[in-house]
């Protein structure tokens, strides 16, 4: 879904829970996922002052994990895939999905993130956004993820900005910003060298646990289904066949091979 939402921008959602919200403009239909909008100050988070303390900790800990990984002659960061949700840089994942799996690394950002009382991580990525970079740093989500932003280095001291539905804010060494990234959003890097961030998507605090736990199942069946022979069928039928998705092309599919 994407739509223009007048003072805030051009929004795009690729999975929107209908009874948390309406994504028509200033209609709800029932308990939604309030505010939506492009910014979410940090004192709406309190969990957010007490992680930006630790920046520097964190950013020396990542550090160490390079100088680590350069002795054995390995590069500790990756070029994001495509189910990241990131769209440029590169990245060291720590969280997805929920579950820590950067494994005996980063102790102790790990035990910085399990004290922050109230957060409740979908995902958890260093990223290092390219010198001079210019443009969208998260693609589109669902309305019940909302993402944070902690500064860790900005090596000459020149600040970059992030703008989110028009409205820009300044993106400093230490700072924490948190914005609905479904709102159209550029990053700049005004920097020339790399930038370091610890990007966080956290589950909106009006999101139930039972919520959050069915969404977290949803996406894993999502998984499986896009890895299976059927799904990668459907979806080659889908681009063949005008105005089918890969949900309605793999019904597509039965109906053809007859399969059960």
């Amino acid at each position: 879904h994407s739509s223009n939402e007048p003072g805030r921008g051009r929004r795009r959602v690729t999975a929107y829970i209908e009874e948390l919200g309406s994504f028509t403009p200033g209609v709800c239909n029932g308990p939604d996922l309030r505010p939506e909008q492009p910014w979410h100050e940090a004192s709406d988070h309190p969990w957010s002052a007490a992680w930006a303390s630790r920046a520097d900790a964190i950013l020396q800990e990542l550090r160490s994990q390079e100088q680590r990984a350069s002795l054995f002659g390995t590069d500790l960061w990756e070029v994001p895939d495509v189910g990241s949700g990131l769209s440029a840089g590169h990245s060291v994942s720590l969280v997805k999905r929920g579950i820590w799996v950067a494994g005996n690394r980063f102790q102790e950002t790990r035990a910085s993130l399990g004290a922050l009382e109230g957060l409740r991580p979908y995902e958890v990525t260093f990223v290092r956004v390219p010198p001079r970079y210019k443009g969208p740093l998260h693609s589109g989500d669902s309305n019940c993820v909302l993402t944070a932003h902690l500064s860790l280095d900005i090596p000459d001291g020149r600040p970059g900005t992030l703008t989110v539905g028009g409205q820009a804010r300044e993106w400093r060494r230490g700072g924490m910003l948190l914005f609905d990234h479904t709102f159209e959003h550029v990053l700049r890097n005004r920097s020339s060298l790399s930038c370091v961030i610890l990007a966080c998507r956290f589950y909106h605090p009006d999101i139930s646990d039972i919520e959050r736990w069915a969404l977290l199942f949803l996406a894993e069946l999502m998984e499986a289904l896009q890895q299976s022979s059927r799904w990668r069928l459907a979806s080659l039928i889908a681009t063949e066949t005008c105005g089918l998705g890969p949900t309605v092309a793999a019904t597509t599919l039965d109906n053809r091979l007859m399969i059960t």
